[in-house]
């Protein structure tokens, strides 16, 4: 399908069929939700004009909620322009930390995202508390134990990973992602005195992409037609969090006034069936060409090494854990051609006409480049 005819496509057929009749595109994030509370939250969102931050605004906004954005006014400042933002900066980079406009206001729920060093969350933690009736971050899997998975069905209760002797720091080049999200999980829960979130995703997908080298392998791949190289026969299963799925799940939260940790993620799929899914979404002519995993090891490609996304088979429990508590309190996850769609829609507003390649020489991007991909299919006779 032609690019143009798929953004139509999807921002309707998609929008229609999974969001609600009539209603906006995919990547409208609130199309087709409404909220259950009657009055409008006051929303604190830190940040929010970044990779996740600027779907949970939009959310908010679609659902009736009253949005403040708190961030230093430099990434992405065209964004939201006819909200109240304040400024301010929770690092060290250009001086001391300013989170002055934060004090003696009062809000209904507080949104962090923050990936870096977990001190920043100890001081916004330690101001918003009995200034905020709910503080939500939004966390990963990372934070589990390393035995997490090796086992199947991983809930929110399983051992952490271990803290001992590792500090709280402002800078994130101090310390390891894992260890900076469940240090700041570690201190929002200790410093602030109200109702706490924890939002546990398990690789983020949607509109929106932190770096080039997260551009949506499949979706691009299979939209882009021919033979596709596939691992083993589709019958592995895969999980990711749909971003929107995501975020609509943090206003369900914060309107029935929800705490506590929770996986937030789709329950496994079959790989083949997410791959099937983005070929009828794209109503690409894509040949799967199902490969054993002992061939593609002859060419160097392995399960888990990233060449081919959401294909794993170790450790055991990676694309096993449970989202049930989620599912139990609200969250509702989009299907696989919505979640596809919205990859689609985004990869096309940055790069229109389809410029994009994988690295051609090496897997700089994790992924695998095109032209080894042909040399492989040649090599094995397609």
């Amino acid at each position: 399908m032609h690019r143009r005819n798929f953004l139509n496509a999807a921002g309707v057929a998609a929008a229609g069929s999974v969001l609600g009749q009539g209603s906006k595109p995919v990547a409208a994030q609130g199309a087709g939700f409404s909220k259950t509370s009657t009055k409008p939250l006051k929303v604190l969102m830190l940040g929010g004009t970044g990779f996740l931050g600027p779907a949970i605004v939009e959310t908010f906004l679609d659902t009736g909620h009253d949005v403040t954005l708190f961030n230093r006014g430099i990434t992405n400042p065209h964004m939201f322009k006819y909200l109240e933002r304040l400024r301010g900066d929770r690092e060290e980079d250009h001086g001391d930390p300013d989170l002055s406009a934060l004090r003696g206001r009062d809000w209904d729920v507080v949104i962090d995202t923050w990936q870096k060093g977990p001190k920043c969350v100890e001081d916004t933690a330690k101001l918003l508390s009995g200034h905020a009736g709910a503080y939500f971050y939004i966390s990963s899997i990372a934070v589990y134990h390393n035995t997490a998975f090796r086992v199947r069905g991983t809930k929110e209760d399983a051992r952490l990973s271990d803290l001992e002797g590792h500090p709280i720091n402002r800078k994130p080049h101090e310390q390891v992602y894992f260890l900076r999200k469940t240090l700041a999980e570690k201190v929002l829960q200790e410093n602030f005195d109200g109702n706490v979130g924890i939002f546990r995703s398990h690789g983020m997908r949607g509109e929106r992409i932190p770096l080039p080298r997260d551009e949506p392998y499949w979706p691009i791949r299979i939209w882009r037609g021919g033979k596709v190289l596939a691992p083993e026969d589709g019958q592995t299963l895969a999980q990711f969090t749909d971003i929107i799925s995501l975020c609509r799940f943090l206003v369900t939260c914060a309107e029935k006034e929800l705490s506590g940790p929770y996986n937030v993620m789709s329950r496994p799929f079959r790989l083949i069936d997410y791959l099937t899914a983005i070929k009828d979404l794209t109503q690409s002519d894509a040949e799967l060409i199902w490969t054993s995993q002992n061939e593609l090891a002859e060419f160097g490609v392995k399960s888990g090494d990233g060449a081919l996304p959401l294909w794993s088979d170790e450790p055991e429990g990676r694309y096993h854990f449970s989202s049930e508590k989620a599912f139990s309190a609200g969250f509702a996850n989009r299907s696989l051609s919505a979640s596809a769609a919205s990859m689609l829609e985004g990869y096309f507003r940055r790069y229109p006409n389809d410029e994009f390649r994988f690295a051609e020489a090496t897997a700089e991007y994790g992924m695998l480049p095109s032209n080894r991909e042909a040399e492989i299919l040649a090599a094995l006779g397609h």
